[in-house]
């Protein structure tokens, strides 16, 4: 474990809009407005139920990484679950961790461990399951397809936006949870694209689709980085592309 002030400065930067959005679902939690009756509020609206579709439209990427950080299915399960149903106040206080116990310097080091190996551990291969890849680009696939059509919906419905999901409790929380969300994807594209790969032009445009577009992008971004695992015995692995490329797992256990 070592702790940097660049690494402080980016944990900080990440649980600044967290607790913000923390303060939000407290408040939402002991509002009038029941879980239940925001559910239906939320569904009511094309653009805050949009909204809520686009926090499940980052999951294939929550999925995916986390799974390849955990040591066991049984750590995998908790921590998508908790990430799925908690939020991204679970999502990103889990990234934070993965920053500040890192025994390397860098965002690197921290986030794609596979890139410069610090520890070996005993784990699966790198290349994973061979049935990683088709459920991991079918589920992507899917979600991307469902997150267009509800994006086309909200587009064509005539319902008001920012308007109604500003001044409805539960909508809100939802609008911030995927801007709280898409910051930690952002940072996974600026540490592999830019600082690893020295692909900043592609960094850029990456990073402003998803600040504009949202986690449709993070779909895309997911297949794009799939696409790369190669179908030949020893090429490199769902895991690699996700952690990085090294003959051996190093990473940081839950």
């Amino acid at each position: 474990m070592t702790v940097t002030p660049f690494k402080l400065a980016v944990s900080a930067f990440l649980l600044g809009p967290t607790i913000y959005f923390a303060q939000l679902l407290i408040r939402a939690l002991t509002s009038d407005v029941s879980l239940g009756e925001g559910f239906k509020s939320i569904l009511s609206n094309a653009w805050a139920t949009s909204a809520l579709v686009d926090y499940v439209t980052a999951m294939p990427f929550v999925f995916a990484y986390v799974t390849a950080r955990s040591k066991t299915t049984l750590a995998a399960v908790a921590t998508c679950s908790a990430c799925f149903f908690l939020g991204n106040v679970v999502t990103v206080p889990l990234f934070v961790f993965y920053i500040l116990v890192s025994p390397g310097t860098s965002m690197i080091d921290a986030l794609l461990p596979l890139a410069n190996p610090l520890e070996s551990h005993a784990g699966p291969s790198v290349n994973g399951s061979p049935y990683i890849k088709p459920v991991l680009v079918t589920f992507t696939s899917v979600t991307l397809i469902f997150y267009t059509a509800i994006c086309i919906r909200a587009i064509a419905s005539g319902d008001p936006g920012f308007s109604f999901i500003l001044n409805d409790v539960w909508s809100k929380v939802t609008f911030v949870d995927v801007l709280v969300g898409i910051q930690v994807v952002v940072l996974f594209v600026i540490v592999k694209e830019g600082a690893l790969g020295r692909r900043w032009g592609a960094t850029v445009l990456w990073v402003l689709g998803l600040l504009l577009l949202g986690n449709g992008v993070t779909c895309l971004y997911v297949l794009w980085l799939v696409s790369n695992v190669s179908p030949l015995a020893g090429g490199s692995g769902v895991l690699d592309v996700f952690l990085g490329k090294a003959e051996t797992r190093g990473f940081v256990e839950i």
